[in-house]
């Protein structure tokens, strides 16, 4: 019998797409992954087989900024040997294999969704013992491992797409029978499912890559799924957190902490919105992949792979859009008040102080020019001796 474990693993170009895409060779980089793989300690018999010449990026990559999808092919297979002492594994993950297994292989198969990577191991037991087992644990710590020794290579960025491992532990048998059998050992149970499957092939050898050529597609559509879904899931909570900061409480404030916030405002209400709309693009983009999936037949039949994809649609989080919008256009108007308010204030102090300016200016300027048209008059004028009488010059007193 056979443990496997899934995952989505890849190999990026170090820097993501380049400006040009003509200065990037897919052939050297898929040379570049060998020699990255080869320098890694306890990994073996590396091959690397298929045409790398095609490549292509998710629909999805540009909305998931964090993630590196560059390059993607679609007929490429890689395949190495990992040999993972048991002291390895307890440093790398959080539970054993349940076996004393330290030989792995790994194959990463490309499909027209997103590459596959398979981890197997052989081993000697029934089908009634195989619950004590979980290969799902292999891909946690050689992703990790990988992931630690590729860190700072040169030429290649290691990516993983979550949930990796896929949440099944699967052993795979080979069939008396041409009919393939794929049945949950525990469906009722939560967590990671048993998962057994029977497949026809010739020997042990060949078991992986029948399972693989059976479901391939609909694992890489899973995964598909899942990298959209963490759009939504980016998006929606970036809409929210960022809908959190108009509304927190900030009785405490300074009048200029509150006039620098409402300013900002302007900015953070654009961001919720560009987020709602990421969000709602999302949503037709993944109505539109599901239908393509119907179409192509790979929804059925109903297996625990296509359950596996409906759950991903049916759990996919959606922002309260009705309500952040409601909360947007509150806080906008109250911007908007807030600075008419201000404005009018302002308004009427600096109307007030033109006002008074003025009004000082022309007290000035009038009694300036009285004084000076009443000089003349003035200097005309003489005084007696004593200082009791002025009269004007030339002219003679009346007598008393």
């Amino acid at each position: 019998m056979l443990a496997l474990g899934l995952g989505c693993i890849w190999f990026a170009r170090k820097g993501g797409e380049p400006d040009d895409w003509k200065s990037f060779n897919p052939e050297n980089h898929a040379k570049q992954i060998r020699a990255a793989l080869e320098s890694v300690d306890n990994v073996s018999n590396v091959k690397i087989s298929g045409t790398p010449s095609a490549i292509r990026v998710p629909s999805f990559n540009r909305d998931l900024e964090r993630t590196n999808f560059f390059p993607q092919f679609v007929a490429l297979r890689i395949e190495f040997d990992i040999f993972f002492p048991q002291r390895l594994q307890v440093k790398y993950a959080l539970r054993g294999t349940g076996s004393s297994v330290e030989n792995f292989h790994v194959e990463i198969i490309s499909t027209f969704s997103m590459p596959i990577a398979a981890i197997s191991y052989p081993i000697a037991v029934s089908k009634e013992s195989i619950e004590k087992f979980s290969p799902s644990s292999a891909v946690v710590f050689i992703r990790k491992y990988l992931a630690e020794k590729l860190m700072n290579h040169s030429d290649i960025d290691f990516q993983i797409l979550g949930p990796s491992p896929f949440h099944a532990d699967i052993f795979l048998e080979r069939a008396e029978s041409q009919e393939i059998v794929l049945e949950e050992v525990n469906p009722s149970s939560r967590g990671y499912r048993t998962l057994y499957a029977r497949l026809p092939c010739n020997s042990a050898e060949e078991l992986t890559e029948k399972f693989v050529e059976q479901y391939r597609e609909i694992l890489g559509s899973f995964y598909n799924v899942v990298g959209m879904r963490n759009v939504s899931m980016f998006a929606t909570s970036k809409a929210v957190r960022l809908a959190k900061t108009l509304v927190s409480d900030r009785t405490e404030e300074s009048f200029i902490k509150r006039l620098q916030r409402r300013y900002s405002e302007r900015s953070i209400v654009d961001s919720v919105f560009d987020a709602i709309l990421r969000d709602r693009l999302n949503g037709i983009r993944v109505e539109r992949y599901l239908a393509k999936l119907r179409r192509d037949g790979l929804l059925e039949p109903e297996n625990y792979f296509v359950r596996a994809i409906k759950r991903e649609v049916d759990d996919l989080y959606r922002a309260p859009n009705d309500d952040i919008k409601l909360l947007l256009q509150i806080t906008e108007d109250r911007r908007r008040g807030y600075f008419s308010n201000l404005s009018t204030l302002l308004s009427g102090i600096a109307g007030g102080l033109l006002g008074a300016a003025v009004g000082a200016y022309l007290t000035i300027l009038l009694s300036g020019h009285a004084s000076t048209a009443s000089m003349p008059a003035i200097s005309n004028l003489t005084s007696s001796t004593n200082g009791t009488t002025l009269v004007p010059t030339g002219q003679r007193p009346h007598p008393k």
